[in-house]
């Protein structure tokens, strides 16, 4: 199953739809129908498809069923947060974000999306409380040790707010249109910003070394 899921995770599975589906298939029958692993990876490739209004009430049940099944599994609530805030449901979005990061209080992946999350509903006093704390502190990420103002700054870059360089964020933002976080250079974005793309959603390492296989499939 790991082999199968960091295939999936390859450029010439992800673009392919019946190849995708053939591996999740296959994860399927070697789990059984309630495994937990199958479920996520269906509703990730109904979450990247360009049809997501009418997967959406599929991947709210996959997600939810895991949840419910393991209450722990933080993989499934970040991408339900991520479904409810695509979808537009930014209060759900909002709390199952917050769920989240009950279970992991310094965990950047998840601050991240919360505060843009939050710039989205124009809930800017919940921002600034959720930021407020962290001002002074260095906060472990995913990939390295950043401040609260790069917390903010790629918060703001996931809602196509650009910062002014060298001004505070909190304190001198100015806008200079929408952004498409796949063009956005910054470093900060390309580690934080990913969620905007989607390519966040695996949580295994890169699967270059099983390129060669997936023509086998």
């Amino acid at each position: 199953i790991p082999i199968k899921r960091r295939l999936l995770l390859c450029d010439q599975v992800t673009n392919d739809p019946e190849k995708t589906q053939k591996l999740i298939d296959q994860i399927k029958s070697l789990e059984g129908e309630n495994g937990w692993q199958w479920r996520y990876e269906q509703a990730k490739a109904l979450f990247l498809d360009d049809n997501f209004k009418n997967n959406y009430p599929r991947i709210i049940s996959l997600l939810q069923e895991n949840i419910l099944s393991n209450p722990d599994d933080q993989t499934s609530r970040m991408l339900l947060a991520r479904t409810y805030d695509k979808a537009g449901e930014l209060q759900l979005a909002i709390s199952t974000y917050r769920d989240a990061r009950i279970r992991s209080q310094d965990n950047l992946s998840i601050v991240t999306p919360l505060v843009a999350a939050l710039y989205k509903a124009k809930e800017y006093d919940q921002a600034e409380q959720l930021l407020a704390p962290l001002r002074s502190l260095r906060v472990q990420g995913d990939a390295a040790l950043v401040g609260v103002e790069e917390v903010e700054e790629a918060a703001l870059l996931r809602i196509g707010v650009v910062v002014r360089e060298g001004s505070p964020v909190s304190g001198d933002v100015s806008v200079f249109g929408s952004l498409d976080l796949e063009n956005v250079g910054s470093e900060v974005g390309e580690q934080l910003g990913a969620v905007g793309r989607g390519d966040h959603l695996a949580e295994l390492e890169d699967p270059d070394p099983l390129e060669s296989s997936v023509g086998h499939l």
